[in-house]
Order: C-alpha cells, then structure tokens, then sequence
C-alpha cells in the first residue's frame, strides 16, 4: 500500500488490501479448475500446519504432509558448507507482470554496497503499534547470472537466501547479565549446500552477556551473544539459474513461527516448511524485514556473482495492529526504508536507485547489479496528487467542543491538523502517516477527536484532529 501526503492539510490514499484466497483439493471435483501457483502459495501459507515439525505439499494439492526433518548440526550461524560445481543456465531478465523489462529504466544514484550491517532495504510497519506477522522475499527479475560463489573457501554455487528482522525486546533475555542492552533476533533463511538445501530458522540472544544456557538449546555466539536452530527440511540443491523461482517467506504468531520455501521441481510446485513454538516472541516485536541473497559460512561472508549480473529483489509484507494477526483482513500499510539493514552478510553487487511499490501487493522491489544502473526497471507511476487541496476558514477562539466544516479537495481523503495558535500553517511530512488518534488506530474518520491526542507533525504544535474520508465536515 502506498500513502501519499500531498500539501497542506490534504492526504490521498491509495490501499489495496489483502484478500483470502479459498485453497484448492485436487481431490474435490466440485471444486473447478485449480488456483495459479501464485493464489495456491498465498492460501497455503494463511493455513499452516499448525504443530512443530517439518511439512510439505506439492500444487494444486492443500493437505501439509509432515515428513523427516534433517538433524540438526551445528554448523556455526549460517553454516559452512563444502563446494558444488556451478551451473551454466541463465534466465533471460522477462519482467514480472506490472513491471518494466530491464533496461526500461532510466540512470539511478547509486551504487552502495549490499548488506553487511551496511546499507539496504527493509520493509517497516507505517503505524508505531503495528507489527509484522508475515513477509515474503523473491526475485521478479534477474539478468545476466551465470555463477555465484561464497567466500567462505572455494564454494562454488553455494549462497544463503536470507529473511531477517529486525532486534527486538523479548523475555528470552530474562536472566541475562545485561538485560538493558540484551535483545532477540531471527532469521528465516533456505542455504544452498553442497548437494542439497536446507530450509530452516536461526534465534539469537545478541548481548546475553554471560555463558550461554546450553540446556536449552543455546549454543555461545561471538563474546555475550547465542543462538540456536530448528531442524532443516532437506530441498535438492537449487543451482543459481533457479533465482527468479525461489521465494521464501516467514510468518508469526503469538503460538508459532513457521518459514516457507516455494520453489519449482521438475515443472511441479512445492513448498517446504519448517514450524516451531515461538522462542523468542517474534510476534510482539516484528517491526521490519530485510531480504537479499548472501554468502553463507559465517559472519561478513560474501556471495559474489559474476560480472554482468543484474537483479530485482521484492519483498511483501503483513502488518497488522494489536490484536491481528495472519488470516485477518485487511492488512495495514507498509512503507520502504533505507538505511543499515540488519545481517553481516554481503553480496557482491550494489544497489541503484530507491524502492519502489510493487504492483499488487503489499510490498516494494529495489535494484542490485554490478554494471551500473542501466538495466534498472522503471518505477511505477506514483497515484495522482490532488490539484484542489481543502480549505477551512480560520477559527477564532471558541469553547470546545467544536464542529469543523470544510471544502474538500480532488483527492481520495482529507486529514485536518489544528495547533494552539493564530499564526503559521501545518507542513505535514511525505510518506508519513498522521492519526486523529494515536492510540488508537480505528478511531478514525467520523468519530469525535480530542485536541492533541492526534499524530503530530515532528514538534511543530500541529495535531492532527481528522483523517478520513471526504465529505466536507468533522
């Protein structure tokens, strides 16, 4: 979704919301043709497993089959696997429908470098009492990839696809020796091995400050800091040329996490997923989510792909306000922000442009290459603003409560702001949402609003005392 401020006084909103798609039975034959694997992976993940262990399930079919889960070994964070020769097929850069083709675009500033702590693009929540329960991450396009390899030895072939939050507060640091600085983290990640993959999820305690708990499962991270790992479900190994055919996605709940892998086998979609009982209480503190192909091996690893490489990174993501959750509809926006993204990981490419909205969900894309900006798809065009913008009369100084009318504007929706003074306007920020009420985000629109209870603008004084529709009265 994208929100768009325009001047004074005036928003125009643009919301696609989230729809349920009904999955599909290849056994019900009175259930007509068979969702696309795109509806079909949507549906699966709105219903998961729901116990601990590893699952699968292959389209158009939507009954999760449990199956082994591979032993856990620790591998150190990320792991450190052997060589793999590297492949020889490429994709050929087809846009994703409602996006350019490559090269459609135009030069772009840029470059600066992928991941390491560094720089990036995460996809946050709009509203402060939101929080994540699902994000998605996949590759639309890709151009001219041959080879990938890490930098951990000679490994050829070998990366990590990597879904990483952002830190958060959690009672896993309870007994910490240093609990004012403790926090959690977790990735959902699938990492191409020597001969297979493996899908799995990783829990850190960054800064616990003191030897690890190893019974329960803790093992020690660096100086003060742990981790821990679910089991793997095994997936044959996916060689680079795949890219544009993997996705992986990591969903919370205040019960259970689960992270997804949906690829293309032999002409046959599947997913494979891995579920466990919350560790860390993900659910309450999932504010962003980072996503990119990386090294794999450890900390500040690269994968490097080779010259001419080009690729479109998307991501989705469900927000929600307290008390939601997947399943629940509609979601809220989401918004697109730059800045030191949360792995020590790199790859080799660097990043042109800005974010962009993705056509049709929830999500934004964003460009990586080694050759500069010239294969950068276009932006889509951004919603019309409003050429009318709405006007109130000045208020003198009247008893509360009060009764606002106004002359709306062209656009979609009409936000008020109000400030104790005779003198200056409101100068409201782009991209950035403004409630009547912070507090609560469904008190919106009609319903009474109390002077400076509102979102407001930076320190300015400015309140906001309605967002809404238009029609002309508060």
């Amino acid at each position: 979704m994208t929100h768009r401020l325009a001047t004074v006084g005036f928003l125009v909103l643009t919301i696609a919301s989230s729809v349920p798609v009904t999955a599909f039975g290849s056994d019900d034959p009175d259930a007509g043709a068979p969702p696309s694997p795109a509806e079909w992976h949507k549906a699966m993940i709105q219903t998961p497993p729901g116990r601990d262990g590893c699952f699968e399930v292959v389209h158009p079919n939507t009954a999760w089959q449990e199956v082994p889960c591979a032993p856990a070994v620790d591998l150190g964070p990320i792991g450190v696997p052997p060589t793999v020769p590297a492949p020889s097929v490429v994709d050929s850069g087809t846009p994703a429908p409602g996006l350019s083709a490559m090269g459609a675009g135009t030069a772009a500033p840029g470059p600066l470098a992928v991941g390491g702590g560094v720089s990036g693009f995460v996809v946050s929540v709009a509203y402060p009492n939101d929080t994540l329960a699902f994000a998605q991450g996949f590759f639309p396009q890709v151009m001219g990839v041959t080879s990938i390899s890490s930098s951990a030895g000679d490994n050829n072939n070998t990366y990590s696809l990597q879904l990483n939050t952002n830190t958060f507060s959690t009672a896993a640091c309870n007994g910490t020796a240093d609990l004012a600085n403790c926090s959690g983290w977790q990735q959902f990640t699938y990492q191409n091995l020597q001969d297979h993959g493996e899908v799995r999820m990783w829990y850190f305690l960054l800064h616990w400050g003191k030897a690890c708990d190893t019974s329960h499962g803790w093992i020690q991270y660096e100086a003060d800091s742990c981790y821990q790992y679910t089991d793997a479900i095994s997936v044959d190994a996916q060689p680079i040329s795949n890219l544009s055919t993997l996705e992986v996605t990591g969903t919370a709940s205040s019960s259970q996490d689960t992270v997804y892998f949906y690829y293309l086998a032999s002409g046959v979609w599947t997913i494979k997923s891995v579920s466990k009982n919350s560790v860390l209480g993900l659910a309450q503190g999932w504010k962003f989510a980072e996503y990119n192909i990386f090294g794999i091996g450890g900390s500040y690893n690269t994968a490097t792909l080779n010259p001419g490489s080009s690729i479109v990174v998307a991501m989705d993501a469900w927000a929600f306000p307290p008390g939601g959750g997947l399943g629940q509809s509609p979601a809220d926006p989401t918004i697109c922000v730059s800045g030191a993204a949360p792995t020590a990981e790199w790859n080799s490419l660097n990043l042109f442009g800005g974010c962009c909205p993705y056509p049709d969900i929830n999500g934004y894309w964003f460009f990586e290459s080694n050759t500069g900006a010239a294969n950068r798809p276009a932006c889509p065009t951004d919603p019309a603003k409003p050429t009318v913008q709405a006007s109130i009369s000045p208020l003198q100084a009247w008893p509360a409560p009060l009764s606002l009318i106004w002359t709306d504007g062209d656009g979609e929706a009409t936000a008020v702001f109000m400030a104790a003074t005779s003198t200056g306007a409101p100068a409201p920020v782009d991209e950035t949402v403004y409630f009547q009420d912070q507090n609560d985000h469904s008190n919106q629109g009609w319903q009474d609003s109390t002077f400076g209870q509102g979102d407001q603008i930076g320190t300015s004084g400015w309140y906001c005392v309605y967002n809404g529709p238009v029609s002309g009265r508060g």
